[in-house]
């Protein structure tokens, strides 16, 4: 060949070579505007014919064998919307793609499987949905595999767990994944990062995957696994972080624990039905930060095996049956004296006993959490406890411990929730409480503390719930609490012995749900300033001296759930403005000197479940529908003047009884059995010895039962539509219906009021009943 033709020759090859690469560049540039064509965002913006592609933000090309073929695309947390384009996929030399922490919806595309080259997919924090793409097990290059946090749902494929050879990382954390973990993914021998965790997974934990010997992070949390763990997972050395918590999963731990997981720092079992005590070999797991025990049924006493631990920070063990009886069983404690970095401590809702080891004050001044509640340690708070100033929640409710509330409590300056409640405690609230600016939460009911509740509390502007109650605190309400804790939202001073007023500036608790005031010696009338409270839900005035008319400024109180005004010397009627109270669930106001006659919008309440106006002077008749599905569900008005009242008498008080409780549930009782059957207890046919208790007994079952239901409560045409929409098990249904409620008015009117039902379990089977029929 001449020279001339040979040149020609070499000059058609080196055009077809340009040909070829610009072809090949032209094919990733226009995946990458197809790709920006799917963005809603404007962050691409830069992404424009200016400069060349391999110059766009997030954009990296290679330089050598292939050059100017992109390589990586990574945009993470740039803010982008929209899609992710299937063009991705023509990006043939990509091994990176990074773009976690945006917004993009729509599916991951399954074209995705076609990048035979493709090392990361990061995919995650965004709104991705649909399955996990089958086609991704042909990206056999893959070592990272990310798509945690979307919305995707389906089973994980198990053909991941079979031709990923090199995935090192496997996260499909908090989506909407179902089925079973693929015993599959036991193959993937260079696995380190495993987190399956928040999904709805349900299955065991294979046993395959304690072949995983790289394994370091395994987190399988919060889905609905059962089953036990698989022993081979406590042998694999490698472990560093183990978290298997929320689950159902059951069994005990092996005693080699610690000795076979050396390097573990994290150990989250909490929150499933595991058992058995805690292997002595834990000690050996001296790198341990995290230990989450809590909420299983885990026994027996706690090992002092955590003082070589110094970096653990979070310690919790509660809600187990782990017990404890004298100081060497609570030797424990005084071991983690030694983790100097310390910040969560909870041992509470055990049954951990003996004197409360006064080491829990030398614990580190990291400590933010302390909970030792619903145990059963006697002795006193620890002195020095004021010197944990990190403190922001600290709670040593539900013991049996004497003394008194340490004078510098208020040293804690970040404490936000502070529980003394229920114990043996005794003396005064500090003054230092007013130093807690920051406290929301304050228990320290069931007690007996006494004294004034002091006005330094009027400094504490951010509490929220405040609980004094069961106590002997004297003295008058603080004005102060009312008109400078405007953040409360639950206020209990009840069963004290508290006098005087209520502070009209009540109404100032614009945020107040439940106020409890009952069991006290308040006296005056019920300020009409309590309107302001729009937000109330529970009102408990009763059992004080409270005299006047209840407010009709109450029926602005729309939201009103709960609302007892029983035993004080309150007089007049019930205000109109009641009518209001659309939502009212329960209304107490028994044993009063109220009069009038009982309004009639009561029996169009639709959630009323429990109505007690006994012992007042009321007249009239009782303004009762006596409709199937009323949903007056417990009414007590003996002692009244109403009409009728003869027949509801309980027997006992014809003996000389004195009125009682049980009376009321009697009286209640034949209330039902007249309402239901349409006939009153003084009807012309109940002689003889028969009466209406006897009536109703005789066909109290499901073949008679219509013999003695009112017929009028049941139209005709009423029945013909059960029969065309419901058919046999409609009527089936309101059998059974009234056979239970005819069951209950029969067991509260028994003749024994020692056999009779007390008025909680009436009001507790009427609600079932309710919720049934």
């Amino acid at each position: 060949m001449s020279s001339s033709h040979l040149f020609f020759f070499y000059i058609l090859l080196l055009s077809s070579m340009l040909n070829t690469l610009l072809a090949i560049e032209t094919t990733d540039h226009l995946a990458l505007l197809a790709f920006k064509n799917g963005v809603t965002a404007g962050a691409l913006n830069s992404w424009n014919e200016s400069v060349h592609f391999c110059n766009w933000t997030g954009i990296s090309c290679s330089s050598r064998k292939h050059p100017k073929r992109v390589t990586a695309l990574d945009l993470s947390m740039s803010g982008l919307g929209g899609f992710i384009s299937p063009s991705i996929a023509n990006l043939s030399f990509i091994r990176s793609i990074e773009l976690p922490v945006n917004g993009f919806s729509g599916e991951v595309p399954p074209e995705f499987g076609l990048l035979h080259r493709l090392h990361y997919l990061n995919l995650s924090f965004n709104a991705l949905h649909g399955v996990v793409p089958v086609n991704l097990a042909n990206c056999s290059k893959l070592i990272a595999l990310d798509l945690g946090t979307n919305q995707l749902s389906g089973s994980i494929p198990v053909e991941l767990g079979q031709t990923l050879p090199k995935l090192e990382i496997l996260f499909l954390f908090s989506n909407s994944l179902t089925g079973v973990i693929p015993s599959s993914i036991g193959n993937l021998s260079s696995l380190i990062y495993l987190s399956l965790t928040e999904n709805n997974l349900q299955g065991i934990v294979p046993e395959e995957l304690g072949r995983l010997s790289n394994l370091i992070f395994f987190q399988v949390a919060t889905n609905w696994l059962n089953g036990s763990i698989p022993p081979d997972l406590f042998n694999i050395s490698s472990l560093d972080y183990f978290c298997v918590a929320s689950n159902e999963l059951q069994g005990t731990l092996p005693p080699s624990l610690g000795a076979k997981l050396p390097k573990l720092t994290a150990l989250l079992l909490g929150v499933n039905k595991l058992s058995g005590t805690i292997p002595a070999s834990l000690s050996n797991a001296s790198m341990l930060q995290m230990i989450d025990l809590s909420r299983n049924n885990f026994s027996g006493t706690v090992p002092p095996v955590f003082g070589g631990m110094n970096g653990l920070f979070d310690f919790n063990l509660e809600r187990n049956q782990f017990q404890a009886s004298d100081a060497k069983d609570l030797s424990f404690i005084d071991s983690l004296v030694n983790c100097s970095n310390l910040q969560g401590f909870s041992i509470g809702y055990n049954d951990l006993g003996g004197v409360l080891p006064l080491s829990l004050a030398n614990f580190s001044k990291e400590l933010w959490s302390l909970f030792v509640d619903y145990n059963h340690f006697s002795g006193i708070i620890p002195h020095g406890i004021e010197n944990l100033i990190s403190l922001i929640v600290m709670d040593f409710s539900g013991n049996d411990l004497t003394g008194q509330i340490p004078e510098h409590i208020g040293n804690i300056p970040m404490l936000q929730s502070l529980g003394f409640a229920v114990n043996k405690l005794t003396g005064y609230i500090p003054s230092s409480v007013g130093n807690l600016t920051l406290l929301v939460e304050f228990y320290i009911y069931g007690n007996k503390f006494e004294g004034t509740i002091p006005s330094t509390m009027k400094k504490l502007h951010k509490l929220t719930k405040l609980s004094l109650s069961d106590n002997s605190f004297s003295g008058r309400i603080p004005t102060e609490i009312f008109s400078q804790l405007l953040s409360l939202s639950f206020l209990d001073l009840a069963d004290n012995s508290l006098s005087g007023s209520i502070p009209s500036e009540i109404g100032g608790l614009i945020n107040l749900q439940q106020l409890l005031l009952n069991g006290n010696e308040l006296s005056g009338e019920i300020p009409v300033s309590i309107s302001g409270c729009a937000v109330l839900e529970y009102l408990k005035l009763q059992g004080n001296l409270f005299t006047g008319s209840i407010p009709s400024s109450l029926g602005n109180l729309k939201g009103l759930r709960h609302l007892n005004l029983s035993h004080n010397s309150l007089s007049g009627g019930i205000p109109s403005s009641f009518s209001n109270l659309k939502v009212l669930e329960a209304l107490n106001l028994s044993r009063n000197n109220l009069s009038g006659s009982i309004p009639e919008f009561l029996e169009d309440f639709k959630f009323l479940s429990v109505l007690d106006l006994s012992y007042n002077h009321f007249h009239g008749e009782l303004p009762v529908k006596g409709v199937f599905g009323n949903s007056s569900a417990v009414l007590s008005v003996v002692g009244n003047g109403i009409k009728g009242t003869i027949g509801y008498v309980p027997p006992e008080y014809g003996l000389g009884s004195e009125v009682s409780t049980m009376g009321d549930v009697y009286s209640y009782g034949i209330l039902v059995l007249e309402l239901f059957t349409g006939k009153r207890p003084v009807d012309e046919r109940f002689k003889d010895g028969m009466t209406i208790r006897k009536f109703v007994e005789i066909c109290a079952s499901h073949d008679r039962i219509m013999e003695v239901i009112d017929p009028s409560m049941f139209s005709q045409e009423q029945e013909d539509d059960d029969i065309e929409h419901g058919g046999i098990l409609s009527v089936r249904k309101k059998i059974e219906c009234l056979v239970s409620v005819v069951a209950l008015g029969l067991a509260c009117s028994v003749e024994s009021p020692n056999e009779r039902l007390g008025m909680t379990d009436v009001a507790a089977q009427m609600h079932a009943i309710r919720k049934h029929c």
